[in-house]
């Protein structure tokens, strides 16, 4: 079967179409997935060059763009190992390449997947799909030389590179514009304008240009005390004080290669733009490129993404600007309106407006409120309505209103629960059983709603990460980490006693705090006499050893004051004690000899140990 470009088009001698392909797969598997008609000219397109498809939620894009890739592989135009899919999430990555890579099985079962030269070898099926971040990390691991750039380790995660920034931000002793904030504060505001340099490809001095203007501009006010004009002039100087550090940072993560996931997509987007021999590497390894999600992608990604398949090649974008959810992070569902624009070339536009998901009632009810976003955000890329599949009932849409957020997740569970009872019984056969989801906006309701299920015998999961604190198990094992961390921890303390390990009852915690409270009271006397015998023995030896830093550190957590006559002390012990960096000590002498005075030791801060 030959299949040849001509002029951004596929010209072939015969086709094998979208309708025959599902054919030949119902029979391996026995299950006929038959194409729409807006779902086959997307298939069957015979455009070979950019390409955005609108595909709204529930409209089944991802086995469109599977589809796609099989017509493209039977009828020749491409090899499996041609096409590169790039999604957001691992998740997202991972279902993608084993929906793709099961059709291909199923189509060389078929016999439809063309032969390799050598006849006693398979064809590869193997399409590379990953992320955004990791096909960037990937492409500036290959070529990061060429711009100097270690990239070696691994990414820095979210808490690694929150202690490098607060380590960087606390080694500055003088900063040029006053500080009014905390230093925690500091630290995710120095975090979040590096990554915003990063991202639109700014520098520091841009920046700092930038915000001295406008702070002449701010002070030019004619009324510079107006409360609102004071808070953006102490905001503009504190954005020029912590520039300094954005700057060490940046330099510092560069020299070490200690790159986070948004220095590797800047990076690589200038490496990209900067190496066209990169674009000429990436594109003979990929004649086809499909970028989902594209509505979510940064301007950085935007930028990577179009200096490597701009001009013209196969890159085709499917996204729904009504689902643009990462513009608190530099997306904007806009790059759907202007990928014509970025990647050159002859575009074309299809649509996908069939929702297989959603009932009539909660699709008209969905069209209102976007409809009514689009209105008030002033989009200026307009997106046509979402069509009901032809089969779509009515629907149940229900709203109500409760006192308090228990009452609500009542409510829910209550209203769940009667669905659920109905349909999970011995008559009711597996795959006819209902499943549910609740979708909330606070965190917060996701324990009551929880537990309301579970109290109704409703086996319930709570997806992500933050779903596992809820898990006895690994709740006590953030109970026994917060404590170690915190001694004073009460609340992990007191689930670690009572919790089925120890199972203290009330009498045994009684007991197990006046004890601790006994111990307490004699190990302060013990260690405030043991500081006092130190200070008399007038032994250097014994003031430099950890015995007495020891000593020293509990006598001021248990704030006790010491004065003893100066005779007592020898001015070589008064000289140790000064040369203590760690210990913050007040010297004062009751009379001008020393002979006769007494020595008062007062501890005002903390001792620092390192």
């Amino acid at each position: 079967m030959a299949a040849r470009i001509v002029n951004g088009l596929i010209e072939l001698d015969s086709e094998i179409t979208a309708h025959q392909i599902a054919k030949a797969l119902a029979g391996v598997n026995g299950k006929l997935i038959e194409p729409t008609d807006e779902q086959c000219a997307i298939i069957q397109s015979r455009h070979f060059g950019p390409t955005v498809i609108i595909a709204g939620a529930g409209s089944g894009k991802t086995e469109t763009m599977s589809q796609r890739v099989l017509w493209l592989v039977a009828n020749g135009v491409v090899t499996p190992d041609q096409i590169l899919g790039l999604t957001f999430t691992r998740k997202a990555a991972g279902e993608l390449a084993v929906r793709i890579r099961k059709r291909l099985l199923q189509l060389r079962s078929a016999g439809l997947i063309p032969q390799s030269v050598d006849p006693t070898k398979y064809v590869d099926i193997a399409v590379d799909v990953s992320t955004y971040h990791s096909y960037a990390g990937k492409v500036l691991s290959e070529h990061g030389i060429r711009m100097g750039i270690d990239t070696d380790g691994e990414p820095l995660g979210e808490a690694a590179a929150w202690q490098l920034t607060y380590s960087i931000v606390n080694s500055f002793n003088e900063v040029d514009s006053p500080i009014y904030h905390k230093p925690d504060y500091i630290v995710e505001a120095v975090m979040a304008l590096s990554g915003e340099l990063g991202e639109h490809n700014a520098s520091v001095s841009e920046v700092r240009s930038f915000l001295i203007d406008f702070a002449a501009q701010m002070q030019a006010v004619p009324e510079p005390s107006n409360e609102i004009v004071r808070s953006a002039i102490e905001t503009i100087s504190e954005r020029i004080a912590i520039l300094p550090m954005v700057e060490k940072l940046d330099q510092h993560r560069l020299e070490t290669g200690q790159l986070t996931f948004n220095d590797q997509m800047s990076y690589a987007a200038k490496l990209a733009e900067g190496v066209p021999e990169i674009s000429e590497i990436e594109r003979a390894k990929y004649k086809v490129v499909l970028l989902d999600e594209y509505q979510d992608t940064s301007y950085s990604q935007v930028r990577f993404l179009a200096a490597l398949f701009g001009g013209g090649h196969a890159v085709t974008a499917v996204g729904d600007p009504n689902q643009a959810i990462y513009g608190w992070r530099g997306a904007s569902a806009e790059t759907l309106s202007s990928f014509a624009e970025t990647f050159g070339g002859n575009c074309k536009q299809f649509d996908l407006l069939t929702t297989w998901r959603n009932d009539q009632r909660i699709l008209d009810f969905s069209n209102l409120i976007i409809d009514h976003i689009a209105q008030t955000a002033n989009r200026s890329f307009a997106v046509s309505a979402l069509r009901a599949r032809p089969d779509a009932p009515a629907g149940n849409l229900s709203c109500g209103l409760y006192v308090t957020p228990a009452d609500e997740a009542a409510a829910i569970a209550d209203y769940i629960a009667n669905l659920w009872n109905q349909s999970h019984n011995d008559e009711t056969a597996a795959e006819d059983q209902l499943s549910f989801a609740v979708l909330v906006r606070v965190k917060s309701y996701i324990p009551l709603i929880e537990m309301a299920l579970r109290d109704r015998h409703i086996p319930t999961e709570v997806l992500g990460v933050g779903g596992l604190i809820h898990v006895p198990e690994i709740a006590d094992i953030i109970a026994l980490l917060r404590l170690v961390t915190y001694p004073d921890a009460g609340s992990a303390l007191a689930r670690l006693l009572v919790g089925p390990r120890l199972a203290l009852g009330a009498q045994d915690i009684h007991a197990l705090g006046k004890y601790s409270r006994e111990l307490g009271r004699r190990t302060k006397s013990r260690r405030s006499d043991r500081l006092e015998q130190i200070l008399e023995s007038g032994s250097e030896e014994i003031l430099d050893s950890n015995d007495f830093a020891g000593s020293i550190v509990m006598t001021w957590r248990c704030t006790r004051a010491i004065s003893l006559p100066a005779s007592a002390i020898p001015m070589s012990m008064l000289y140790c004690l000064q040369r203590r960096s760690w210990l913050a000590l007040q010297l004062s002498v009751r009379c001008s000899s020393l002979q006769t005075s007494s020595v008062a030791l007062g501890f005002f801060q903390p001792p620092v140990l390192c």
